[in-house]
């Protein structure tokens, strides 16, 4: 077997241009799609989020998910947030309202191991 990667050719194409804007569209509003439209904004550019639901927050919001997967991950044996940036500024956000639980293994196997941020909501004081 060869060391060289199998590669794929794919015939050319002409897709037609019907404009050109100086505006970034983003499609979702999921999480990647609010930290592409909240990036674009920042750096000056007009912007428009579009969202086929009536919220925002894809299958988060939608399924009621409560965690942040692939913020975190095993390096060299060493637990660390790999995934930075906007994603800081909304956790740390999150952690100053006590919105945020400490980051915790999901999947016990160790050659599968991932860590996620989950978000929650305080328990009521007892009594």
């Amino acid at each position: 077997m060869s060391d060289q990667p199998r590669t794929l050719v794919e015939p050319s194409r002409t897709t037609p241009v019907h404009g050109e804007f100086d505006v970034v569209v983003v499609v979702g509003g999921g999480p990647t799609g609010r930290m592409a439209a909240t990036a674009a904004a920042r750096n000056g550019r007009p912007t428009i989020l579009l969202e086929r639901y009536g919220y925002l927050g894809g299958a988060g919001t939608a399924g009621g998910l409560s965690t942040f997967c692939g913020l975190h991950a095993e390096v060299h044996g060493e637990h660390r947030r790999v995934i930075h940036g906007l994603a800081d500024e909304l956790l740390d956000r999150m952690a100053k309202l006590d919105g945020l639980a400490p980051p915790h293994l999901t999947i016990n196997d160790a050659s599968r191991r991932r860590r996620t941020t989950s978000p929650h909501t305080r328990s009521p004081p007892a009594g």
